[in-house]
């Protein structure tokens, strides 16, 4: 004889059909067979079985596949876990004392964080020059002027700029004021990127590339030239006179 049992597994009913013994069987007992898998339908090991209602557990082994004898008619819950997976709980009735094998999926538990809000007030991309702007000295240039001159040599930019010429000695092309001068020749105007000085002996003008430049400030003479730039060290027979600063901010 041939009864449909059910079962509920991950909240859908599946019927399985189970073999018999006939009538009068009431406290016969049969025997549960499974096999676990993951998600990819891989067999897992060491999931473990658990029927409270009889007080009976195992574990699955390598090939996914658990055993669970002297199983008795009726109605059943039951629950199969394992470490980093979602617990799956199930339920099964037994109608008979033959062997019903059912088959389980586990799914691997996504573990999640709590949000964190991470708040900062935005860089300024040129440190300072607000307030440099408001003091009414000096000669700037913003990215939107640099965006229509990203084709140009840095160095013709510059010759748009009061109060300095371009002098070039081999391949190094350097700036120099016609407002300040030492009493040793011409003054050089110190270059800073980004804020940190450059040395005057490797450093030619066009090796800026006007395309990656946010922002220019240029200050021709001791008077304007602020206090974070304020200064060239002597050079070779040079009273070292403050010459002004040209100061670039890159990307």
């Amino acid at each position: 004889m041939i009864e449909l049992n059910h079962i509920l597994v991950g909240g859908l009913w599946i019927s399985v059909a189970l073999a018999s013994g006939g009538p009068g069987l009431a406290l016969a007992q049969g025997r549960l067979l499974g096999v676990v898998r993951d998600s990819s339908g891989a067999p897992l090991a060491q999931a473990e079985v658990l029927l409270p209602s009889i007080g009976r557990s195992t574990f699955s082994d390598s090939g996914g596949r658990f055993s669970l004898g002297q199983w008795p008619r009726g109605h059943h819950r039951g629950l199969i876990r394992r470490p980093g997976y979602s617990p799956l709980f199930f339920e099964l009735e037994n109608g008979g004392d033959d062997t019903l094998e059912v088959e389980f999926t586990l799914r691997r538990q996504v573990q999640t964080l709590d949000s964190v809000i991470v708040r900062g007030e935005p860089t300024e991309v040129a440190p300072g020059i607000r307030r440099r702007q408001e003091g009414g000295v000096g000669q700037f240039r913003d990215e939107s002027f640099f965006r229509t001159h990203q084709t140009d040599r840095f160095t013709d930019v510059l010759r748009q700029l009061r109060g300095v010429r371009i002098v070039t000695n081999g391949r190094i092309r350097t700036l120099v004021s016609t407002r300040g001068a030492s009493f040793a020749g011409e003054c050089e105007v110190p270059v800073f990127l980004n804020g940190l000085r450059v040395a005057f002996d490797d450093f030619d003008l066009d090796d800026v590339r006007t395309g990656d430049v946010v922002a220019m400030e240029l200050y021709t003479g001791a008077a304007t030239t602020p206090p974070e730039f304020g200064g060239t060290p002597p050079r070779a027979g040079g009273a070292g006179a403050v010459c002004g600063a040209l100061v670039v901010w890159m990307k």
